[in-house]
């Protein structure tokens, strides 16, 4: 019997993982964590060990919960850093430590309590970083090579690999420094930190995955050809409510030239918590995760969950632009929803185009977006928007002949759940669509 041609190769789903810094006492979100990481197809996490946690009251034993229950369950990679205030030169956790081999003999002691857990260790998070190295203390980084270079080489002694924590923002004369200085010849994997759309691209320094990660490779040639490439924190901060652009930027990741993806953040942070620079001094911070500080997936986790990175890939084809051309186009917020996608097709077929906008967050609305694209090809025009998104309403509308509001949050438990998310999206994102029209003068 002719079984027919063979099957073309698959390519294999891209490995990735989280990035999530968890909190002493959070025992319930690090399990809720770790089963959500699990099912969205994460294969990494990178957490912290805090050097000054550890030794705060009750931080041993927290430590002593953790990192077995992470280890057991997912590939760990622990990131150590935070000097004990009362061993800093400056009394701060960013202050390098007055006796440097103390943080070699911290790394030790965490091997020897931890290590069967993990086999990577990070040293440090993002040294160029005023909040987490004070440089205006070693100016040349000369205290930051001897602490990290002693590290890296006893853990290496150790049979474990040292990860150097990644700068923020890169930079290729930081990182040709520390190798001339002989540590990138002792680790075996360098980090890398990005954020374009949310911190980076704001001065201008971001020019692509691939233009960095080879200024980066070019250095690690140099000083430690084998040294692999780690992209240790990539994330997009939601706080304007583009979910789909989250999404996207995952997608670019995921193909960069790295050997492994952490993405941050797996969670929101809750408004009321302090992060380095203060409580809620910089909304950008507190929106990072694919689910919210509530435990709701966003887009980025709800199509994982349901179909991995290939579900990501269908969606953005799925919003890719038709042809444009002069027209006065329908535009139906909320279209790909029951009522709005039959609305949809019905103007579609009385040779109208139509611009759906929805932010596909109910699960299986894309099938009815995929339905249209197939019904009525490039006379539909997916604007993947949330309606709590000003600009993008503003985008969507714009030579509209005629609007239709179907966009809203109908669950009722969610209502009284979260009042605040169903006041921004049904009032709130009202107003937001009113006003988008009113601006239009037409």
């Amino acid at each position: 019997m002719n079984a027919g041609p063979p099957l073309p190769p698959q390519t294999p789903a891209p490995a990735y993982g989280f990035v999530e810094w968890f909190r002493p006492g959070e025992h319930a979100r690090v399990e809720a964590a770790i089963a959500g990481m699990r099912a969205a197809g994460a294969s990494f996490l990178r957490t912290h060990i805090s050097w000054a946690e550890y030794h705060a009251p009750g931080g041993e034993a927290w430590y002593d919960w953790l990192i077995p229950y992470l280890g057991e369950r997912i590939d760990l990679l622990p990131c150590l850093h935070y000097t004990p205030p009362s061993l800093s030169r400056t009394g701060a956790a960013s202050g390098p430590p007055r006796r440097l081999l103390d943080y070699a003999d911290f790394c030790d002691h965490i091997l020897t309590r931890y290590g069967r857990h993990f086999s990577n260790v990070e040293l440090w998070n993002e040294p160029n970083n005023l909040l987490d190295w004070d440089w205006r203390e070693d100016t040349d980084w000369l205290l930051f090579c001897e602490m990290a270079g002693a590290a890296a080489h006893w853990i290496g002694e150790r049979g474990w690999k040292a990860v150097l924590g990644g700068p923020c923002p890169f930079d290729a004369n930081w990182l040709d420094l520390i190798g001339r200085r002989g540590v990138l010849a002792k680790v075996h994997a360098v980090g890398f930190h990005g954020f374009p759309g949310t911190w980076d691209s704001e001065d201008g320094t971001w020019r692509g995955w691939a233009k960095h990660l080879g200024e980066m490779r070019a250095v690690l040639d140099r000083h430690n050809p084998d040294a692999e490439i780690w992209i240790t924190e990539a994330g997009y901060s939601t706080w304007r409510n583009d979910e789909f652009k989250q999404a996207a930027l995952l997608l670019e990741a995921l193909k960069a030239p790295a050997e492994r993806l952490y993405w941050y953040s797996w969670q929101d942070i809750p408004a009321e918590v302090p992060v380095q620079e203060g409580t809620y001094f910089d909304p950008r911070h507190y929106h990072c995760g694919i689910v919210d500080a509530g435990g709701r997936p966003k887009l980025t986790a709800r199509l994982l969950r349901e179909g991995g990175v290939a579900k990501l890939e269908d969606a953005r084809r799925l919003a890719a632009p038709a042809v444009s051309r002069p027209t006065k186009p329908i535009v139906i917020v909320g279209g790909a929803g029951f009522i709005g996608s039959n609305l949809s097709d019905s103007y579609l077929g009385e040779g109208r185009d139509v611009v759906v906008v929805d932010n596909l967050s109910r699960s299986g609305v894309e099938t009815n977006l995929q339905w249209l694209r197939d019904r009525h090809r490039d006379r539909v025009h997916p604007a993947i928007a949330d309606i709590r998104d000003p600009a993008a309403l503003d985008a969507a509308i714009a030579d509209a002949g005629a609007v239709f509001h179907l966009a809203a949050q109908v669950a009722v438990t969610t209502s009284l759940d979260q009042p605040q998310h169903d006041f921004a999206v049904n009032a709130q994102g009202t107003v937001n669509l009113l006003e988008a029209v009113r601006k239009q003068g037409r």
